[in-house]
């Protein structure tokens, strides 16, 4: 619900600022981006292994800041940096995996992603896209054990690992020009649902310099 909440209030601020017209994205401009997600790739995969060895419980929104250079009016390559946390439990039932040890988990993941983004229309105050991003995370959990540190097991309170991590995202719609919101539908380290602001810089303009005679 909050999640939801959410995105109908970027919505609506993206509609009202698509009162004003520009070209949205000439060769050679720069945008960067703000977002929140929900319900990434690895949450799905937890919640689908919930009753296995782990109990996925929930999971924080996916933070990202993306940064965009459009080498043409129709492509864009990118790159992506974000932040997200899940937590479970260990499942009691099945406590021949656990060593009859229960724990709560934590996993921080930290993501960085190259992005290749696809322009399907552009008109003066929106465009439609698509993208793809194939990156790696740093994960750090962290136990938390009802029975203290088990000495005679693999657990340890921390644990550090890498993952690789991807996005398809084959809808976007951004509202607006230079400032201006969007929301996205896809699958992957940034969720299903994705929303947030877009900052995009005018490039810059050639200086033709006219020989005085």
């Amino acid at each position: 619900m909050k999640i939801l909440l959410q995105f109908f209030l970027v919505f609506n601020l993206l509609l009202l600022n698509a009162r004003h017209s520009a070209a949205q994205s000439p060769r050679n401009q720069f945008e960067i981006q703000g977002s929140f997600g929900g319900y990434s790739g690895i949450e799905v995969i937890d919640d689908i292994g919930t009753g296995g060895e782990e109990n996925y419980q929930g999971g924080n929104t996916n933070n990202f800041v993306s940064f965009k250079y459009y080498i043409s009016a129709k492509i864009a390559i990118g790159l992506s940096i974000g932040y997200q946390t899940i937590w479970g439990e260990s499942n009691p039932d099945d406590l021949a995996y656990n060593g009859g040890i229960l724990y709560n988990f934590f996993e921080h993941y930290y993501t960085i992603a190259p992005e290749i983004t696809k322009v399907y229309r552009t008109g003066p105050n929106f465009q439609t896209y698509g993208f793809i991003g194939i990156g790696g995370s740093y994960i750090i959990r962290e136990y938390d054990f009802y029975q203290g540190f088990p000495q005679n097991n693999s657990y340890r309170p921390f644990t550090k690992s890498g993952t690789l991590r991807t996005q398809i995202t084959p809808f976007g719609l951004r509202f607006g020009t230079g400032f201006a919101g969007f929301f996205e539908f896809g699958f992957g380290y940034k969720g299903m649902i994705n929303a947030g602001f877009s900052v995009k810089f005018p490039p810059r303009k050639k200086v033709i310099s006219v020989d005085k005679k």
